[in-house]
């Protein structure tokens, strides 16, 4: 019961527009499979190849798979991610206790719940009006332009997650940068970088540090 109130709301979640249906069929359909075909078919297997390498197989297929499927962008990411949890959850690999442990990690959480005050705080426009009094109106240099800028950028970005803070500005920056005549490559690799040396300096600054710091 567990299992499917989750994975069914999820599949429906990740599932194209118009294509929520079929999400449920083939979420539907390889459960069946796996609890009618599994136990017998993994018993021989694993009694042929032993279950170590069983496992690892199955791993490696699903990875390699994965990345095909990333790479040819077919299916949303998070589709493809959630087809090989079930896939791992359905030949043993995973425990349904143990697919759930991601969900309920503290860093996980604090993670959602930064996603949903970045998009507040740009929602609310603040951001987009203090970058356009920090960039310069009148004709100026690259390094003057970036010098009033990036400071401010790294600053909010040890605050903030850094795709959120990377969204709100890069469109503005490409903008000016057409009004000012200075190519708009000039100020965005350096606004990625910025943002990714922001984001080390804090705990919530960046995904990554919350993660490292729940194991």
């Amino acid at each position: 019961a567990v299992f499917w109130s989750i994975t069914a709301a999820l599949a429906v979640r990740v599932a194209p527009a118009g294509r929520k249906a079929q999400a449920l069929g083939l979420l539907a359909t390889g459960t069946t499979m796996a609890m009618v075909l599994g136990v017998p078919l993994g018993r021989v297997v694993g009694e042929w190849l032993g279950w170590r390498t069983t496992f690892g197989a199955i791993g490696a297929v699903a990875l390699v798979v994965m990345l095909v499927l990333l790479i040819m962008d077919k299916m949303r990411p998070g589709m493809i991610l959630f087809s090989v949890i079930v896939v791992f959850l359905c030949t043993g690999i995973l425990t349904p206790k143990e697919m759930l442990e991601g969900f309920s990690n503290k860093g996980m959480i604090t993670v959602a719940l930064l996603f949903l005050v970045s998009e507040g705080v740009r929602q609310s426009g603040a951001l987009t009006q203090l970058i356009k009094k920090m960039l310069p109106q009148k004709k100026t240099t690259v390094f003057k332009a970036q010098i009033r800028m990036l400071p401010v950028v790294a600053f909010i970005s040890a605050f903030l997650n850094n795709t959120p803070v990377v969204v709100i500005f890069a469109p503005i920056i490409k903008r000016w940068a057409n009004y000012v005549k200075i190519p708009a490559t000039y100020f965005l690799i350096p606004l990625s970088y910025v943002t990714i040396l922001g984001g080390i300096c804090t705990l919530i600054g960046t995904s990554t540090n919350l993660v490292v710091h729940s194991m």
